[in-house]
């Protein structure tokens, strides 16, 4: 996983955790990562909700740090909670690098790598 992408995961959950312990005190805080060509950094608490995205601020600032990796930011936050604030981040790849490692099938079924040998 490119390093970028990783810290920007990293610092996306960092401060989503912490946005939580400020607005919502002693709610509980999950976090969930799942990752296919996107990786997806869900943070989830059961606070209040009512957190918007405001210019200027820090969901805002959020978003224009993983707008630097071609990522987005989700927001759902309804008045009686709860908030879950997600990250997606694209893998990115470097040219002609496959992201499931499998370029392609032949006509026997047989999988053909990245290299071009029969995996």
């Amino acid at each position: 996983m490119p390093e970028g992408v990783l810290a920007a995961a990293y610092f996306f959950a960092l401060e989503a955790m912490t946005n939580a312990l400020k607005h919502a005190p002693g709610a509980e805080i999950t976090i969930l990562l799942t990752v296919d060509k996107t990786l997806r950094v869900c943070v989830v608490d059961t606070g209040p909700g009512g957190a918007y995205l405001q210019p200027g601020h820090g969901l805002a600032g959020m978003r224009e740090r993983l707008a630097a990796f071609g990522g987005e930011l989700l927001l759902s936050s309804p008045p009686g909670g709860p908030t879950q604030v997600a990250a997606h981040l694209p893998l990115l790849l470097a040219r002609g690098e496959s992201g499931t490692g499998i370029d392609r099938v032949d006509g026997k079924g047989a999988t053909t790598g990245a290299e071009g040998q029969e995996t």
